[in-house]
């Protein structure tokens, strides 16, 4: 299965990843706690302070600043507009209007000079920070500065917190930090921070609030890379106060606190980091034994197309002393269909991990073993976001039991189809040919002119010809699991010449050197056929690789003791001593063959290996190539007339009656008068119904003879039973056109069979023999 496969986005590494649905609410309950806690300072202040004016709540201690009413009321409003909830339905609404009222107080403090570092009056630092925070409020989260100002008045109101806290004497000494109080500092810090986790995805609040592990650590050692160094300047300044150590000694020692902080810092985010390195190592072990675990071969590619990862599967795959890129980069793949090799760009790293044309595709390699594996690649892209982005996923998985079982399962179907074909085509072949030669050994029976008895002669052996031909035409689409009898190998090459010198050019010549008398026999006839027509042709590409005007290809057969020995030799080009050490191998003549599939000699090798015979090969450049095929033989087979029947006696069959069934009326014609001149009393029928109708009618019959086939429910097989019912111990015999029915499984009544066509002295013997029988 192919396809188009897009390349993937590339990903926003540098972006962490947002928080989940949970963390989110979480994050925003503590932003509502934030923002309450703001709230809660500032209602505190007014009620109790200015409402029921308890001094205690105002100032802290004497002389210090207060949160004036008109900044109370600031962040009263600030601190609703984000304790309403976000999805509220006119939260929008009301945090514009807040932020509006906020930006009117500071407005009108600063216009009726209610602004000032004297007295009890808002400060400029109050003002600037209630500005900023207003005008944030006033901005939809996750815009373009949002975060950076959110974040600037966090950091001053942490600043003027810090400063309030360490040496309030030079707080209030610094004009734009006189008169800031410590509430309001603390419920802006809680204003701008609850303004901050209200949007977590972006900026470094995403960082801080994300899920990695760098995040969690993030979220540890800030807290104490911010409260540390306060403690520590702190500590610095009430030890100087209380004149523990001189000045220059107290900053001497905050320096060497700070620093001490810093390391303990450095060596946590470390420790955090070799934590995470070690789980990201015991997490790879894990994946690696579950790679190891898959049966099929998988190699992981990063967006580069450089191997990550493979699990053993495919280094196996790949053999040993080899690595699984350098087999992907080296193999010589294969088109399992044509055994071509494949081009540079059809290569499955070339097509599926680099171009991403396709996500999967067959491809043939040959093993050790001369035997063609087919392998199916598939790649699948990782997901489109993350560290591992734009990384694929080859798989390799053997279908080559799979493929075979496929084509074995076509094969079948094929010769099955083809058998049926060619059964036809003999079928109605006997019939004229047995028309043929029952007429030709009828007229030699009856005539003595030499003329004709010469005519009738040619025609007869034309017959033999075509018999022989049918015979042939029924073994190739016969089911090969079936070995068929051992048949005469000097007939078979003989027959196979005939086949292939049509299909050679005119200039190049066929010189053949046969034996005058058989040989003997040989098994897999067709094999030996097959394997003389992949010499030939193999000569002949080579006479046309080489641009030869004309040529010359020679066959000689002889025999050496039990041995076949077929030669094959052609005046080509030659081939080289590195190309002839590869002819055998079927990758080296896929790749060389342009007009097959450079297949032949590899067959033709391992036919002779099965048979336990041998091809040698030899050749020397510009002296053309010789190829010697040696096959184990046996005696000499019996001619097809002499295998039909038994000789019988020709007399005694005057006057005995025959009941003939032959759906073929030519046929029948010509049968009846070679029974009648046999003497023989005949009843010709050409269907099963009138033969039985003839049976039922009487007289008692001698004989029945019957086709196999007769185009219809009711066969020969089926109607010698059906006369036997009508007629006990009636002898039968069969005629058929087909190769192959000498036994067949459902065989009800025994009798003699004879093959179409057949000579007259064949039919003489089978009539007599099944008489006698």
């Amino acid at each position: 299965m192919t396809g188009r496969h897009a390349a993937p986005a590339p990903a926003e590494t540098d972006r962490p990843p947002a928080p989940t649905r949970l963390r989110r609410a979480r994050l925003m309950r503590v932003s509502r706690i934030a923002a309450g806690m703001a709230l809660a300072i500032a209602l505190v202040t007014l009620l109790l302070g200015w409402g029921i004016r308890i001094d205690r709540v105002l100032r802290q201690a004497p002389d210090l600043p207060v949160m004036v009413p008109s900044t109370a009321g600031a962040v009263v409003l600030l601190a609703l507009s984000l304790v309403l909830p976000a999805d509220h339905p006119r939260a929008g609404l009301v945090r514009r209007l807040c932020a509006a009222a906020v930006l009117a107080i500071c407005g009108w403090a600063v216009a009726s000079g209610a602004v000032t570092a004297a007295g009890d009056r808002m400060s400029p630092a109050t003002a600037l920070l209630l500005t900023l925070a207003a005008l944030v409020s006033l901005m939809p989260p996750g815009r373009p500065g949002w975060v950076g100002l959110s974040t600037a008045g966090l950091v001053l109101a942490l600043f003027a917190l810090e400063s309030w806290l360490l040496d309030l004497t030079a707080t209030q000494s610094v004009g734009v930090l006189t008169g800031l109080s410590l509430p309001t500092a603390i419920s802006l810090a809680l204003i701008f921070a609850a303004t901050l986790l209200r949007a977590p995805d972006r900026g470094w609040v995403a960082l801080a609030t994300a899920e990695g592990t760098g995040s969690r650590t993030a979220r540890t050692v800030l807290p104490l890379a911010i409260l540390l160094p306060v403690l520590g300047a702190w500590l610095t300044i009430m030890a100087t106060r209380q004149g523990l150590f001189p000045t220059t000694l107290g900053l001497t020692a905050g320096a060497a606190l700070l620093g001490l902080v810093s390391a303990a810092l450095v060596l946590r985010l470390a420790r955090a980091q070799n934590r995470e390195e070690r789980a990201a190592l015991e997490q790879g072990r894990r994946v690696a034994q579950l790679l190891d675990a898959i049966p099929m071969a998988v190699v992981v590619f990063d967006a580069k197309a450089e191997i990550t990862a493979s699990n053993q599967a495919a280094r196996d795959l790949a053999g040993a002393g080899r690595s699984v890129a350098a087999w992907l980069r080296e193999a010589r793949f294969l088109d399992p269909e044509t055994r071509k090799p494949l081009a540079a760009a059809q290569r499955p790293v070339e097509a599926l991990v680099v171009a991403r044309r396709e996500t999967g595709r067959l491809v043939g390699l040959f093993d050790d073993t001369a035997r063609m594996r087919v392998l199916r690649f598939h790649c699948e892209t990782l997901r489109p976001t993350g560290p591992d982005a734009g990384s694929l996923v080859l798989t390799v998985t053997d279908q080559t039991d799979s493929v075979t079982l496929q084509d074995r399962l076509s094969g079948v179907q094929r010769r099955e189809a083809l058998g049926q074909l060619a059964g036809g085509v003999a079928h109605e072949l006997s019939n004229v040919l047995g028309v043929v030669r029952l007429a030709s050994d009828t007229g030699l029976m009856q005539t003595e002119a030499a003329p004709m008895r010469q005519a009738l002669e040619t025609a007869r052996d034309a017959c033999a010809r075509g018999s022989d031909l049918t015979r042939r035409m029924m073994a190739f689409g016969s089911d090969p699991s079936h070995e068929a009898p051992p048949d005469d190998a000097l007939a078979l090459i003989g027959g196979a010449l005939r086949l292939i010198r049509p299909s050679l050019p005119a200039e190049y010549r066929l010189d053949a050197s046969l034996p005058e008398e058989s040989i003997g026999a040989i098994r897999r006839g067709i094999d030996l056929q097959t394997a003389l027509l992949n010499l030939v042709l193999n000569a002949r590409s080579a006479l046309s690789h080489a641009a030869r005007a004309e040529g010359r290809i020679a066959v000689l057969v002889r025999r050496e003791g039990d041995t076949l020995v077929l030669t094959v030799r052609d005046d080509g080009p030659g081939m080289s001593a590195e190309a002839l050490e590869q002819a055998q191998d079927p990758v080296f003549g896929s790749r060389q063959m342009q007009d097959g599939s450079g297949l032949g000699l590899s067959l033709t090798a391992a036919f002779a290996r099965e048979m336990g015979g041998s091809l040698r090969l030899s050749s020397r450049l510009g002296h053309g190539t010789e190829a010697v095929l040696r096959l184990p033989m046996g005696p000499a087979a019996p001619t097809p007339e002499d295998s039909d029947t038994t000789p019988a006696p020709a007399d005694g069959l005057s006057g005995r009656r025959a009941l003939v069934v032959e759906d073929d009326p030519q046929f029948r014609a010509m049968l009846v008068e070679a029974l009648r001149l046999m003497g023989l009393e005949v009843t010709p029928v050409g269907q099963p119904d009138a033969a039985l109708d003839a049976l039922d009618r009487g007289p008692r019959f001698d004989l029945l003879i019957t086709d196999i086939r007769l185009g219809g429910p009711v066969d020969g097989h089926r109607l010698a039973a059906l006369a036997l019912d009508r007629q006990p111990g009636l002898p039968v015999l069969y005629l058929s056109g087909y190769a192959e029915t000498q036994v067949p499984p459902e065989r009800i009544v025994p009798g003699v069979m004879l093959r179409k066509p057949s000579s007259i002295d064949a039919l003489r013997r089978a009539v007599s023999v099944t008489l006698r029988a």
